[in-house]
C-alpha cells in the first residue's frame, strides 16, 4: 500500500434542528421515525483519495449529547439528495461520565472527570448519526395541500419537543403532500419553501398533530432574513 504523505480528515457536526434544517437532513430509517441526539459527517482523504475503514476496524466519536438506554448509531445512504438511516449494526454507544457500558480512553475524561456526553463507536465513515426509535401506537397520517408547489419545494415537519424533522411525500396528481404515521398530540411546524432569486417562497403553520388529517399551506414572498429567523427559532 503507498504511503500517505498528507492525510485530510473532515467533519460536519448538526446538533440543532436549526442545523439539521440548513443542511436539509430528516430523520426516517426505512419510513420509520427516529429521534435524533446529533449528526455528523466524516470524510478522510490520503494523498486526496478517500478513504474507508478497513473491515473490523471502528472509529471513536464524542459528542455533547446526554445518554439514553436507547440511543443506536445509524449510518446514512444518499439518494436523490436524501439521507435515508440504517442502523449500524456493529455500533453502540456509551456514557461518558464515569458509568460507560463500554470502556472510555481516558482522554475523553475532561478536568475533574466532569466531561458528559457520549462516546459512539461506528463501523463506517461518512454519515454517521445517534438516534433512537420514537415507537408509538397513536399515530394518524396527515395530508397538506400546498399552493404554487413545484419540483422544487421542499415540505418537512419539525417537530417542537424533540430533534425530528419528517420529510412530505407526494401522494397524488393534485401534488398533496403525504406525511406518514405522525404521532397524535405534537406541536409541530409544517414548512414548504423553495427559493426564488434573492427572496423565498414560503409557507408554514403551526399546529397540534391528531386534531385534523388535512391541512393548506399558502406559499407567500419572504425575505431570507425572516426565513433564517423562523428556522432558528426550531431550537
Amino acid at each position: 500500500m503507498a504511503s500517505c504523505d498528507t492525510l485530510n480528515i473532515s467533519v460536519w457536526e448538526f446538533y440543532s434542528k436549526e442545523d439539521m434544517f440548513n443542511a436539509g437532513l430528516t430523520t426516517l430509517s426505512n419510513r420509520k421515525m427516529l429521534v435524533s441526539g446529533g449528526m455528523i459527517y466524516i470524510k478522510a482523504f490520503c494523498n486526496g483519495r478517500e478513504l474507508e475503514l478497513r473491515p473490523g476496524m471502528q472509529i471513536d466519536i464524542t459528542m455533547p449529547v446526554k445518554y439514553d438506554d436507547n440511543w443506536k448509531v445509524f449510518e446514512g445512504n444518499e439518494k436523490d439528495n436524501v439521507v435515508n438511516w440504517a442502523e449500524d449494526k456493529e455500533g453502540n454507544v456509551g456514557q461518558i461520565n464515569g458509568e460507560s457500558n463500554i470502556e472510555v480512553p481516558g482522554e475523553y475524561w475532561g478536568e475533574n472527570e466532569q466531561m458528559i456526553g457520549i462516546l459512539m463507536k461506528s463501523s463506517n465513515l461518512g454519515w454517521i448519526n445517534c438516534d433512537l426509535f420514537y415507537e408509538v401506537e397513536n399515530t394518524q397520517d396527515l395530508f397538506v395541500q400546498v399552493d404554487r408547489i413545484d419540483e422544487k419545494t421542499t415540505v418537512c415537519m419539525v417537530f417542537h419537543d424533540m430533534k425530528s424533522i419528517l420529510p412530505g411525500y407526494y401522494f397524488n396528481a393534485d401534488k398533496a403532500i403525504k406525511f406518514e404515521k405522525v404521532p397524535r398530540g405534537k406541536k409541530v411546524t409544517i414548512m414548504a419553501f423553495k427559493k426564488d432569486g434573492n427572496e423565498m417562497l414560503v409557507g408554514y403553520k403551526q399546529l397540534l398533530t391528531g386534531l385534523d388529517n388535512k391541512e393548506g399551506l399558502a406559499m407567500q414572498r419572504m425575505s431570507l432574513k425572516d426565513f433564517e429567523l423562523i428556522v432558528k427559532s426550531f431550537n
